[in-house]
């Protein structure tokens, strides 16, 4: 489905009727060819399949208030799984996707610099400050549980 999708961005691009639609259409694409849509879009798929198992199982109601605390008492383990150990094999399918599709993936291991302030200019590693942004951002779905 990705290819088909970039096949007909890459269409609209080329035949768009307006400049407005081929703009739209370039704009859309270079956002669905980077290395970061790929990132979340993984990341969601991944965090997807773990809540679902926990989604069906709550639409049935019969379920009482002790399974239903087990089913997220689960889930919850599972996304912390996710965060602790997951980050690697997540990293190793995102790289792999986006070498199988053309797409860079930045070096992780480099600096770059954050901002421009004429006092103060930080050298952050690149594969903290994004791994950590999205690993990060899951703590408070997991932690406004508690066991």
């Amino acid at each position: 489905m990705y290819d088909a999708t970039c096949l007909v961005l890459e269409k609209n691009i080329i035949d768009g009727s307006t400049y407005s639609q081929c703009g739209d259409a370039d704009n859309a694409y270079k956002s669905l060819t980077s290395f970061e849509f790929i990132l979340i879009l993984h990341l969601m798929r991944e965090i997807m399949g773990i809540t679902n198992v926990l989604c069906q199982a709550l639409q049935q109601q019969s379920h009482d208030i002790v399974n239903v605390m087990r089913l997220v008492c689960f889930t919850k383990g599972l996304i912390q799984n996710l965060r602790e150990n997951g980050w690697d094999k997540l990293l190793k399918n995102v790289t792999s996707f986006c070498e199988k599709h053309d797409i860079e993936v930045p070096n992780f291991w480099a600096s770059y610099v954050q901002g421009k302030d004429a006092l103060v200019t930080k050298k952050i590693i690149l594969q903290w400050s994004i791994l950590s942004k999205l690993k990060y951002s899951l703590l408070p779905l997991i932690s406004n549980y508690k066991s």
